[in-house]
């Protein structure tokens, strides 16, 4: 934690790591979906995210402390999910997040909440926020039946972990992103390089969280340095679109 004596109310900072240990990683694997406000949320980030607006509660001032959240992946989700329970709760508080997954099943008011509480940065080809439901089904049994023996048994493989799946990759249950309403938190951008001019900001859509591109860069974006390389040579903080983020 940190703060910034420099305005009228103390600005406490908290930043939340992603994921670094064997228990973290059960909290990503903790999917099962949990009720918030409204909607659902992904159990283990909503899990960490109460701890972490509890944490800020025993040590912050609600009358004197303004509380930004920030964090990456699981640290991302975690921090949204804690912003918007201090919100709820009479807090100042918001988050800017950074390459956080799809943890949020779409609902009104929590969607609502979200967007007026949570900044999420998404980099270029990070895959990490566009993994939901409907890609992951799409994964483990594509449209396309099967051409090469290897095909067959890649298929045969996948049916073996996945029940709702038959060798022939036709699947019992094909998810769709669009029906589940399965979204990273907050308010959604894409931070992407561009030739001429370096990097732009730009409002995400859902079509592009609703699918990606197998690209050398998939994996590597969603890097904690990359973020770190991205932002500081976009000069996010004085970006047009950052104005009303009272960073």
């Amino acid at each position: 934690m940190r703060h910034d004596h420099s305005k009228e109310k103390e600005t406490l900072w908290v930043a939340v790591r992603g994921t670094h240990s064997v228990e973290d990683l059960l909290t990503d694997l903790d999917t099962q979906p949990s009720e918030f406000m409204d909607g659902h949320v992904h159990k283990g980030i909503y899990l960490a995210g109460k701890f972490i607006a509890k944490s800020v509660q025993s040590v912050a001032s609600r009358e004197k402390n303004k509380i930004w959240l920030t964090g990456h992946s699981l640290g991302g989700g975690a921090a949204a999910i804690a912003a918007t329970i201090l919100r709820n709760d009479g807090w100042h508080a918001k988050a800017i997040v950074f390459g956080a997954p799809s943890c949020v099943y779409s609902a009104k008011w929590l969607d609502l909440e979200l967007k007026k509480g949570v900044v999420h940065i998404i980099l270029n080809s990070d895959v990490v926020p566009r993994l939901n439901n409907g890609t992951i089904s799409d994964l483990i049994a594509p449209r396309e039946q099967p051409t090469t023996v290897l095909d067959f048994a890649t298929r045969f493989l996948r049916s073996a972990l996945d029940t709702s799946s038959d060798i022939l990759g036709n699947s019992g249950h094909q998810s769709d992103r669009r029906d589940v309403g399965q979204y990273p938190p907050g308010k959604n951008y894409l931070l992407e390089p561009v030739q001429k001019w370096g990097w732009r900001l730009r409002e995400a859509k859902d079509d592009d969280l609703n699918s990606f591109s197998w690209t050398s860069k998939m994996f590597s974006d969603h890097d904690t340095l990359s973020y770190v390389q991205a932002v500081q040579e976009a000069h996010l903080r004085h970006m047009p679109l950052c104005d009303d983020w009272e960073l």
